[in-house]
């Protein structure tokens, strides 16, 4: 009896470890559930959520603003009319402009996915996944739009952060000792996905 439980067990686990295939990240992540180690959420001590956003939102501006003025001050100050010579010249062939891009690729993308869902999401994931060939023609359009007009509207641009310390032991009431994590919605990771498969494919 203990032998058929130890053999469904071992199963059940490697079973788990073979869906995460090569994603070392999701490898990890599965890791961690099993030996159930929980992740402790570290923020500064305050009076309110609300305050305490605002208190981050300022920080990362204004560190934002100093980090553009700094590049904007090097380079102004220096000279234009330096040269860079190369070893090696490039012969190959100029990207101008990306090829057409077709509902079977945009498809093949979205299955590659994972299935969770992003909080700026009006559909969550694995619906969207479960409704792929119903919705592809208009997900298809609003991936092609971008991409021929060199824009990324400002909707794709908004993005839900998170705030963590850049690593363990450091105090928790400087703003300095944290790092924010952007998550953008699933329909502007399409389109950075569809724009990098181009990208590697010239390459």
């Amino acid at each position: 009896m203990n032998t058929l439980l130890f053999d469904e067990k071992k199963g059940f686990y490697s079973t788990k470890i073979g869906e995460c295939g090569k994603d070392q990240k999701k490898f990890l992540k599965l890791v961690k559930k099993l030996m159930g180690r929980k992740s402790n959420v570290n923020l500064p001590h305050f009076t309110s959520a609300e305050l305490l956003a605002d208190k981050f939102n300022n920080y990362f501006r204004r560190k934002t603003t100093i980090i553009r003025n700094k590049i904007v001050s090097d380079t102004s100050n220096t000279t234009s009319n330096i040269s860079m010579d190369a070893d090696i010249m490039f012969n190959g062939n100029i990207l101008e402009m990306f090829r057409p891009t077709s509902e079977v690729e945009v498809k093949e993308v979205i299955i590659k996915f994972p299935k969770k869902s992003y909080d700026l999401d009006p559909l969550p994931t694995w619906i969207l996944r479960k409704c792929v060939d119903q919705l592809l023609p208009l997900i298809t359009i609003i991936v092609i739009r971008p991409i021929d007009e060199s824009v990324m509207p400002l909707c794709l641009k908004r993005a839900t952060v998170t705030t963590l310390l850049k690593r363990s032991g450091l105090d928790k009431e400087r703003m300095k000792n944290y790092c924010p994590i952007s998550t953008l919605p699933f329909i502007s990771k399409l389109i950075e996905k569809v724009v990098a498969r181009h990208i590697e494919e010239h390459l």
